[in-house]
């Protein structure tokens, strides 16, 4: 589907935050695994709360990492070009 073969990977994370992320996937009718992987890939687009200034720290092809003020990262991709 990706042209790469998907390898067994490792994260840490409470039963709650685990759980959570489980009922996330199936609410979108994905698996645990497909989120992370559109997550990654930047196709689920994740957005901080509005109100929150997040600072750009670092640009990919499309996808960068942003920080708000708490410390919190998020991804994001591009939506325009810089002029």
């Amino acid at each position: 589907m990706y042209g790469a073969a998907k390898k067994r990977r490792q994260l840490l994370a409470t039963a709650t935050g685990w759980d959570g992320f489980k009922t996330l996937a199936a609410s979108m009718d994905l698996s645990a695994s497909e989120l992370v992987e559109r997550l990654g890939r930047g196709t689920i687009p994740l957005e901080a709360p509005q109100g929150d200034v997040l600072t750009v720290v670092k640009w990919g092809n499309v996808h960068c990492k942003a920080i708000d003020a708490n410390g919190a990262e998020y991804a994001c991709k591009r939506v325009s070009a810089p002029n």
